[in-house]
């Protein structure tokens, strides 16, 4: 239920709650369930292919992201990975006019 009102008020934009509740969100996704949930709970917010985030936001998406693949093991036997990998080409912000970063660009170290 943190998981999910942190994500929520991510996508509400009001970064301040989300960040009160976000440690609490990353040491929960130590856990394989909680990894799939975020998954899960991300993958509900993406209504087209694309999703464009405020800076602050996609920070905080890339910061799941990257604990949600720091934890898995090097076998991706719960699919973190493969349920990780679109959304990391769904959601992105814009850089400048025309130039548009995604998530999985901040996620390559894994």
């Amino acid at each position: 239920e943190v998981l999910r009102a942190c994500v929520c008020n991510i996508f509400e934009n009001k970064i301040s709650e989300a960040k009160k509740t976000f440690p609490a969100v990353i040491r929960a996704l130590k856990s394989k369930d909680s990894r799939l949930a975020m998954c899960e709970e991300l993958g509900s917010h993406v209504k087209k292919n694309q999703v464009m985030l405020e800076h602050q936001q996609f920070d905080l998406i890339v910061r799941l992201l990257n604990a949600a693949l720091q934890d898995d093991s090097d076998i991706d036997m719960y699919g973190v990975a493969a349920a990780i990998l679109p959304l990391a080409e769904a959601f992105g912000r814009k850089l400048s006019r025309g130039v548009t970063q995604f998530a999985y660009t901040q996620i390559q170290d894994h």
